[in-house]
């Protein structure tokens, strides 16, 4: 019976821990633990589901390694979590120093053993517009071998590019 269960929201617990039972739960393929602000790390057998899709909104999830070697994980909902990226300014849209850093600690490797999973790292109001943003076709969702038309994606580079282009902005008004 209980491998019949395809998708379970547990959101809004303030539990330090993912129930055990959870385990047993071998058709599941998706998992929500949005709003889960208690939830800080997520057991090493919640890998061996069949998961396809993990909800860690406004969660405190802090690492994905036990998904390494997961070859079923296909889409990471991640904003308003530790995983995800802010914007250090958001008028200015460059991304926080220390929320680039832990992208590049948890999720770069995550991605570059499994390729096949996507993460959303932006909120919809934070996901830039065409109009208005460094990389453009980029709609918040990312994975380590994401190339924009311009090759690529590096956080820390675009970072480094809007700063250079607002100093730029700001000496041709003086």
């Amino acid at each position: 019976m209980t491998s019949s269960l395809r998708e379970l929201r547990l959101g809004g617990h303030d539990l330090p821990e993912l129930p055990a039972c959870i385990r047993h739960l071998r058709g599941l393929t998706h998992l929500s633990l949005a709003g889960w602000f208690g939830l800080k790390a997520l057991p090493v057998w919640l890998a061996e589901l069949p998961l396809q899709i993990l909800d860690i909104v406004n969660s405190g999830v802090e690492s994905l390694s036990m998904f390494h070697a997961n070859t079923t994980l296909r889409c990471v909902v991640a904003f308003y979590s530790p995983l995800a990226l802010e914007w250090d300014d958001y008028w200015e849209e460059m991304f926080s120093e220390e929320s680039i850093d832990v992208v590049e600690r948890e999720l770069v490797p995550l991605s570059t053993a499994q390729p096949q999973i996507r993460f959303q790292l932006l909120n919809e109001e934070a996901r830039p517009t065409p109009s208005d943003c460094t990389f453009p076709e980029w709609d918040g969702w990312w994975h380590a071998g994401f190339r924009t038309a311009d090759g690529g994606l590096d956080l820390q580079a675009a970072n480094q590019s809007k700063l250079l282009s607002l100093q730029e902005d700001s000496s041709e008004d003086s």
